[in-house]
C-alpha cells in the first residue's frame, strides 16, 4: 500500500532525500504578504514576465500544498496557516517529471498565470495576470519584512484583498472569479472528478 502523501512528504523531509535519491532543496520561510486588485496597465512598463502553471494536492484545514511549474523548473510548497498576512512556507524544488504528475493528482484544474516583476520604491512587486476561467483577474503582491512595514504604492494599486479568503490562490483553484459580495467558506469538497476526467477537461481548454 502506499503512504498517503503527507506520510510520504515527511518521510522525505526527515532523510533529506528524493524519491530519486537525490537531496531536497529546502527554502523554509515566515511569509509576510499583502495582496491587492490592480487598476489600469501601467504595471505592465518595464516588467519581467514569466509563466506559471500551479495546483493544489487536497489536504484538511487551513494548510495548503502548491505544485507549481514556472520556467522548466517545479517546486512543492506546504503554506501553514493564516496569522493576519503571515503564515510559514516551506518550500522545495522537485523534479519537473514528478510536478507534472503530481498536478493530475490535484483535484481542481491548475491555475494558469504570468507574473509581471516590477521593481518600485525598493521593493519588488509580483503582478499576476490570470489566464482561462479565471482571466481577467489581476492581483498584485508585495512580501514584506515584518507585517508593519511601510511602503510606497504604485498609482495601478486598487482595493487591498489580504485578509480575503476568496483571493487566496488556493481558493481560486476552487473556484472562479470572486463575485463582489460573494462569500466563501475556506474549504469546499473536493469535485469527485477523476484524474482521466480532469485530462479531459484540460484537453479542451
Amino acid at each position: 500500500m502506499r503512504k498517503p502523501f503527507a506520510a510520504s512528504l515527511a518521510a522525505a523531509m526527515v532523510t533529506g532525500l528524493r524519491r530519486d535519491g537525490g537531496p531536497w532543496t529546502v527554502t523554509v520561510a515566515i511569509e509576510i504578504e499583502r495582496k491587492f486588485l490592480v487598476t489600469g496597465e501601467g504595471w505592465r512598463q518595464g516588467a519581467v514576465v514569466k509563466r506559471i502553471e500551479q495546483g493544489y494536492l487536497p489536504v484538511t484545514g487551513d494548510v495548503s500544498v502548491r505544485v507549481r511549474l514556472q520556467d522548466g523548473a517545479a517546486t512543492l510548497s506546504v503554506k501553514g496557516e493564516r496569522s493576519g498576512i503571515s503564515r510559514e512556507e516551506y518550500e522545495y524544488a522537485i523534479p519537473l517529471a514528478d510536478a507534472e504528475n503530481m498536478l493530475r493528482l490535484c483535484p481542481h484544474l491548475p491555475i494558469v498565470k504570468h507574473r509581471y516583476e516590477i521593481a518600485h520604491g525598493g521593493k519588488l512587486w509580483q503582478v499576476d495576470a490570470f489566464d482561462r476561467r479565471h482571466a481577467g483577474l489581476v492581483i498584485a503582491e508585495i512580501e514584506l519584512d515584518h507585517a508593519a512595514e511601510d511602503f510606497e504604492r504604485p498609482d495601478w494599486l486598487g482595493v487591498e484583498v489580504s485578509e480575503d479568503p476568496r483571493y487566496r490562490n488556493s481558493a481560486l483553484a476552487r473556484s472562479g472569479i470572486p463575485v463582489e459580495g460573494e462569500v466563501l467558506p475556506l474549504r469546499r469538497p473536493t469535485t469527485g472528478l477523476t484524474v482521466t476526467d480532469l485530462s479531459r477537461q484540460r484537453k479542451a481548454l
